[in-house]
């Protein structure tokens, strides 16, 4: 590489490594004040589904159950928009 020209800046290319970091899927119980949590290797959306399968029975009638998701493309998948239609 050659060296910068005088009052520039060094530029570095991006690469993002994980380095062993996980992801984390929370959950919140409003009325008992409960945190349900289960980490994956990968941040998968069936990784999402499989989370939110194991926390979610039918809902009785008039409950009402909030999902907040951010905007991670494993959040965007056909899977996701399926099951948290049916919900």
């Amino acid at each position: 590489m050659l060296p910068l020209s005088p009052g520039r800046a060094e530029r570095h290319g991006f690469e993002f490594y994980r380095n062993g970091t996980r992801s984390l899927h929370a959950a919140f119980k409003t009325q008992t004040g409960d945190v349900l949590g289960k980490t994956a290797e990968r941040h998968t959306s069936k990784k999402l589904v499989a989370f939110l399968t194991d926390l979610v029975v039918p809902p009785s009638a008039g409950q009402e159950i909030h999902f907040i998701i951010d905007n991670l493309s494993a959040h965007k998948t056909r899977r996701v928009t399926e099951f948290l239609k049916a919900y």
